[in-house]
């Protein structure tokens, strides 16, 4: 589906309950695939039978941009020749080469931080699911890196711009001429972009706090006045400034439900994630916590509660 100039929608099956994801193929001097869907044998014949309808062959793109490392996002690059460029942000390339060394040390500061956040000893066997879905990503290399504000290569009117939070390699890119952005999954028509707890990549790196660089990284997306989300999931996105600002008010009155839980005693994070999610199913602690450590984070910046430490286990209360 043509949705810009010289832009295409491929739309992919996914098993995630996200639902389908798409990718977007760019035709011009040269031809370059945004994203690249999910490693099934499923979304691979979707992907040829689209492409075939263009005209096109898997030969004739000459690169790939990944938005970020997330699987549903990266899996059919291990399709394509090796020679294909991949280009990303730099640290995309721990997930796509399957770095042991990072990821040894990403379960052992889940480890470290589910116990500080007073998460039972008995649950931290869910830290495998960490990469519990990494059979579905590419593998391969990151052979062209960006950084913010470098342009597409190839694409001089496409400006990359960092826009961590949903993941700590998430970029997203922006056409000024008709103000598009091809958005990966920083702005969603259905559903919120989760933040998700990440690792630190270098050893020794303190925790970032994904909800607050979310946030930032909307407001951000307001300075430029987009008119237009191409997105990964979902509808394509025109009302782009209003569902920013209703997904910032989500953040704000969210934050406040978790302080008002605080007035009445302190709690660590496990326990406020049992008031917020009392039907937690197995599987989903990080996601959970993703989104219990990201208010507590808004919370802190705001100075509306504070932290102690006691018997190991970090708690939280309601500044007086």
């Amino acid at each position: 589906m043509n949705v810009s100039h010289n832009l295409y929608q491929i739309t992919l099956p996914t098993p995630f309950g996200v639902g389908p994801v798409h990718t977007y193929l760019l035709i011009d001097n040269q031809i370059t695939l945004f994203d690249a869907g999910i490693y099934t044998e499923e979304a691979w014949d979707c992907f040829n039978q689209q492409l075939n309808e263009l005209s096109l062959k898997i030969e004739d793109i000459d690169q790939i941009f990944l938005t970020h490392h997330h699987p549903d996002h990266t899996g059919l690059i291990s399709n394509f020749s090796q020679h294909t460029p991949i280009v990303s942000h730099p640290n995309v390339d721990v997930w796509l080469k399957r770095n042991e060394e990072y990821f040894t040390r990403y379960e052992r500061f889940f480890r470290e931080q589910f116990l500080q956040w007073g998460i039972p000893r008995a649950l931290l066997d869910e830290i495998a699911s960490l990469k519990g879905s990494l059979h579905y990503a590419g593998t391969g290399e990151v052979t062209i890196p960006v950084e913010h504000l470098d342009h597409v290569p190839g694409h001089a009117d496409w400006t990359v711009f960092y826009t961590p939070g949903h993941a700590q390699t998430h970029v997203a890119l922006f056409r000024e001429k008709d103000r598009v952005l091809i958005g990966g999954d920083l702005l969603l028509e259905n559903t919120s972009s989760n933040p998700l707890l990440e690792g630190p990549y270098g050893e020794g790196n303190r925790r970032e706090k994904p909800l607050i660089q979310y946030r930032e990284s909307l407001k951000q997306m307001q300075q430029l006045d987009v008119l237009k989300v191409l997105p990964g999931h979902g509808p394509i996105i025109t009302n782009v400034n209003e569902l920013i600002d209703e997904r910032l008010q989500a953040i704000e009155k969210r934050s406040m439900l978790v302080k008002k839980l605080l007035k009445n005693e302190p709690q660590s994070a496990y326990e406020l994630s049992k008031e917020l999610y009392p039907r937690q199913k197995v599987g989903q602690l990080l996601l959970i916590m993703s989104q219990v450590i990201g208010w507590i984070d808004v919370l802190l910046e705001s100075h509306d509660i504070i932290e102690y430490k006691d018997h190991g286990i970090y708690y939280y209360k309601v500044v007086e």
